[in-house]
């Protein structure tokens, strides 16, 4: 709310926002129209392996498979009934606004660092209103955030109507970790594969997925290594890109207004981060530019 720096996008559509309950159901459909089958209401009670095959009880019968993946994000039990790492979770808090219809919504996307310790606030623009949340990446988890967060939504003159805030848990990557065991495989946040430096998790989250789906292809073929290559994969496309956004972060969010000066605040860095938002490039990326420049710099380049 103070000291901007306005960044104009270069890529024609460098984002796209959506509606989560129609993006949900467009990737069910997508599945359903591969021989998927989905089972609505349906709760895991438990997960067995017996012989080569896994056994998932739930309060509408049992499922048997070769393989299982578990991809049931921050909330979810399978990774804990395959005895997987415990993830660290932090709490963030999300507003859903919808305008009168006819209102004319600003097509900006806000963010905010400052605002709340050790974390920052966003704010995207909808077709029929606006998304904003909050969350913090460091320390101990703030037990007014809610509050942060209506406050900074009447500062844009937004309405917040009771029950339009909810609370949810987000698994933000803290190290590499085996995402594999006998006939199963973790993947997206579930894997605590969540960005940490910015708190995405959907790029991640799909490209486990694709990754998984080919390490089962290749099991299913015959490679006996096939899901502890899945985790070098991870470790490899991910885990070391992380690595380093979880560098920046801890100085970002320890240092915010030192390094919102020092870095956003100049354009070109500031460029360089959106096109990391938009997943243009990545901390791999951003490390190698700065140090070619460092290069540049000692020898004259």
């Amino acid at each position: 709310m103070g000291d901007p720096i306005n960044l104009t996008l270069k890529a024609p559509e460098p984002m796209w926002m959506v509606d989560r309950a129609v993006f949900d159901e467009f990737l069910i459909q997508q599945a359903q129209s591969q021989g998927a089958e989905f089972h609505p209401q349906t709760t895991v009670t438990g997960i067995q392996r017996q012989g080569n095959q896994w056994q998932v009880t739930t309060n509408n019968g049992n499922f048997t498979a070769p393989y299982l993946v578990a991809a049931d994000g921050a909330n979810g039990t399978t990774s804990r009934f395959l005895k997987f790492k415990e993830k660290k979770t932090r709490r963030s808090i999300a507003l859903e606004i919808e305008l009168p219809p006819g209102s004319e919504v600003d097509g900006k996307t806000y963010f905010d660092f400052g605002g709340v310790k050790n974390g920052y606030i966003w704010n995207f623009p909808k077709a029929n209103g606006r998304s904003l949340g909050i969350t913090t990446f460091r320390g101990n988890d703030p037990k007014d955030l809610a509050t942060y967060l209506t406050a900074y939504a009447e500062k844009f003159g937004l309405p917040v109507q009771p029950g339009q805030v909810h609370e949810f848990v987000s698994c933000i990557w803290d190290g590499n970790q085996n995402l594999h065991t006998e006939g199963a495989l973790v993947i997206g946040e579930a894997a605590g594969l969540v960005d940490p430096l910015i708190g995405e998790g959907i790029r991640p989250g799909v490209l486990s997925g694709v990754r998984a789906a080919a390490a089962i292809g290749a099991a299913l073929g015959g490679d006996s290594q096939a899901l502890a290559k899945y985790t070098q994969t991870i470790q490899q496309e991910l885990g070391t890109d992380m690595a380093l956004g979880q560098k920046l972060a801890g100085l970002f969010y320890q240092f915010p207004q030192i390094a919102y000066k020092a870095g956003l605040k100049r354009p070109a860095i500031a460029q360089v981060m959106s096109m990391l938002l938009c997943g243009e490039i990545t901390y791999t990326g951003i490390f190698d530019i700065a140090m070619q420049r460092l290069k540049g710099s000692m020898f004259g380049q």
